[in-house]
């Protein structure tokens, strides 16, 4: 039976015209009770565990009746089949994304789920439904996050494992050296994101120019940006097939640039 509180349905009787009331034969647990009318009987989730056999008798002005019921409340059992499907991802920095639902068998006995494991930013959990879910700036890293299941049996825990690549598809990166990566995917057709990764605050630009060095494209003019690694989507739509190149202007680390395939 449910750990839960619950209640019998009413109990069919024939009072043979003198209606009566129902009590309890003997002593019972204090958290079962019984309706004198209906005779229904009510048990709360404080019960004790095991065999509850109660005698139950219908009483009129003619006399008393008796019949038997069993209770029977179980020990809780600990949850188990608690997983996430997949239980490990690996994605690249820009990426955002979240996990299903873990799946669970709560072993008649429902619990809860409770977060174990100390998140790093761009990284959040339900603890109603227990997705984990990650944001786009979330950076490179491997990440493990360990939650758990508990019900009134115990508890049980499952991890889920997150990679987050950086751009040139490596957890690591040296963050002390001023670079621009190669944009990615490449060729591309309509969106193409592009790494660098900055040493020093600055104000910078990013354009797409052509074979002759016309600008066909500002993607960020002049904006001032922290040290560290930087992923800018850049949109290619209205753009012809062919080469083009990113030209990357940073007050504080010089002029670069690389090419790009557009194929439309």
């Amino acid at each position: 039976m449910s750990h839960d509180g619950g209640k019998t349905v009413i109990p069919n009787i024939n009072w043979n015209n003198h209606h009566g009331t129902f009590d309890f034969v003997g002593g019972v647990d204090p958290a079962i009770s019984i309706e004198g009318v209906t005779g229904q009987i009510t048990w709360k989730e404080s019960m004790a565990v095991g065999s509850h056999n109660l005698t139950i008798s219908a009483t009129n002005e003619a006399g008393t009746t008796t019949t038997e019921f069993k209770l029977i409340k179980e020990e809780p059992k600990i949850p188990y089949d608690f997983s996430y499907s997949p239980d490990q991802k690996t994605i690249l920095m820009h990426e955002s994304g979240k996990t299903p639902p873990p799946a669970i068998n709560w072993n008649g006995a429902p619990g809860h789920i409770v977060l174990i494991s100390t998140l790093a930013p761009g990284i959040t959990f339900d603890a109603e439904s227990g997705v984990i879910a990650w944001a786009a700036n979330t950076q490179p890293g491997v990440y493990s996050v360990t939650i758990q299941a508990e019900n009134a049996g115990g508890e049980v825990l499952t991890t889920f494992k997150l990679t987050v690549n950086s751009p040139n598809g490596t957890v690591g990166f040296d963050k002390e050296t001023f670079r621009i990566m190669q944009n990615y995917p490449n060729p591309a057709s309509e969106l193409t994101y592009f790494p660098y990764n900055i040493t020093r605050r600055g104000r910078n630009t990013i354009e797409v120019i052509d074979m002759r060095g016309s600008v066909v494209k500002t993607v960020l003019y002049q904006k001032r940006q922290k040290a560290g690694l930087h992923v800018l989507e850049i949109n290619l739509i209205g753009l012809n097939s062919g080469i083009y190149f990113i030209r990357f202007t940073s007050s504080s680390e010089g002029i670069r640039s690389l090419p790009i395939m557009v194929v439309k």
